[in-house]
């Protein structure tokens, strides 16, 4: 058999445990994880001679999908997950896939981008202290993904603490911290909602391999169900934050709104003075008189005091 090189990762489990296979020996042996990648062209063709269905096909290798779990009989399934992309010069929240199809007893998953979560079931197995089963392999997937994305999110409250304690003197800069964790929470979420779907079903489906581990299935259900209500939370808690923020703007606004409104009630009528005797006319009162000019100034200081006085006592400043 000549070499598959889209098969990254080939291994055999039995009664010992895991054994890497080499890919002459794969065959149409059962109990197999075949780890493909998807970027290589001889994938399809070897996948359509595996006896896989067009539309399942289609799902495999389909550019950009969505989490989803489809049962295909009683003992086999597509499983599509999502997880973070940790890979170096990539953001996290820029979501890599991982696919599965479970038939005939075999396990193959497809990727496109290396996966940091399978990528250490793997070296468990390599360590002898992996999954002893198939099925136990798809768990400890599920759960290494979950992982990765519950690290991801464990600073995500003290970042929202902070933001909530910060005062108005880094307004600017709050808001784009606001706008960055918004639009990372809303990216993962996109995606971790219908994952929830997704394993909620695959849970509920009872498939014969996996009655044993209906439990672990459970767990990893509610897991992604508790990191997507807590994404909800933190999304909540944004909101209110973004809030207080325009509120303490709005009131800032309107404090200088109402000082320069002030100012100017102050210096309306100080300014309709000077202007009234600016005029160049005859009959201008103090014309004649040199201490006309330092009088009128006295006058105006008084009526400016005069009229701070009252609104003091109005309550208006």
């Amino acid at each position: 058999m000549q070499p598959l090189p889209f098969i990254l990762d080939s291994w055999q489990f039995d009664t010992n445990g895991a054994r890497t296979l080499p890919h002459t020996d794969i065959g149409n042996q059962s109990n197999v994880w075949l780890h493909c990648d998807r970027n290589h062209e001889g994938l399809s063709e070897w996948l359509a001679n595996q006896g896989i269905t067009s539309e399942v096909l289609t799902a495999l290798l389909a550019e950009d999908t969505r989490p989803r779990f489809e049962c295909l009989d009683d003992n086999s399934f597509l499983l599509i997950i999502r997880g973070v992309n940790l890979n170096e010069g990539k953001q996290p929240d820029d979501m890599l896939t991982i696919r599965m199809l479970y038939q005939n007893g075999r396990l193959i998953s497809i990727r496109k981008h290396s996966s940091k979560a399978v990528s250490e079931v793997r070296n468990l197995l390599i360590e002898g202290r992996g999954p002893k089963t198939l099925p136990a392999l798809v768990v400890a997937i599920l759960e290494r993904v979950h992982e990765k994305i519950d690290d991801l999110l464990e600073p995500t409250e003290q970042a929202i603490e902070d933001l909530d304690s910060e005062d108005g003197s880094t307004a600017n800069q709050q808001k784009n911290q606001l706008n960055a964790l918004q639009k990372r929470l809303l990216k993962l979420n996109r995606f971790l909602k219908p994952q929830s779907y997704a394993l909620e079903a695959f849970a509920n489906a009872e498939l014969d391999d996996f009655v044993p581990l209906q439990l672990p299935l459970a767990h990893q259900k509610d897991v992604i169900m508790r990191i997507g209500e807590s994404i909800d939370f933190y999304l909540a808690q944004l909101h209110l934050i973004s809030e207080k923020c325009q509120q303490q703007n709005d009131t800032r606004m309107n404090r200088n709104t109402y000082m320069l409104s002030v100012v100017a009630g102050i210096f309306l009528p100080l300014g309709f003075l000077t202007g009234l005797f600016g005029i160049n006319i005859g009959g201008m009162p103090g014309t004649e008189n040199a201490e006309a000019f330092y009088w009128f100034c006295a006058a105006m200081s008084v009526i400016g005091v005069v009229e701070y006085l009252l609104f003091r006592r109005l309550k208006f400043v």
